[in-house]
């Protein structure tokens, strides 16, 4: 069973920065809108997130952790005052 259901505003966490998606991915957030696979564990669920950007990717549930207020503060810093 997913703790996420589509609509739920989502931040993805890449635990492994070796991954190829960590250094596009890791740090975003955006809303689940679709839940792809099978029912059971042993298949992996793919959770399509539309991101703040616009853009639509596809991520594994332990890519995903639920989304918080102290979230938009970091979206705050890194988007706006680290970044230009």
């Amino acid at each position: 069973m997913s703790p996420y259901t589509a609509g739920d505003r989502v931040r993805i966490e890449i635990p492994d920065p070796q991954d190829p998606d960590f250094s596009r991915l890791h740090g975003e957030s955006g809303i689940l809108y679709e839940i792809e696979g099978g029912e059971f564990e042993e298949t992996a669920r793919k959770y399509r997130v539309m991101l703040d950007t616009g853009a639509v990717v596809d991520v594994f549930e332990q890519d995903l952790r639920p989304w918080s207020i102290s979230d938009e503060t970091t979206w705050y810093v890194d988007r706006f005052l680290l970044r230009n």
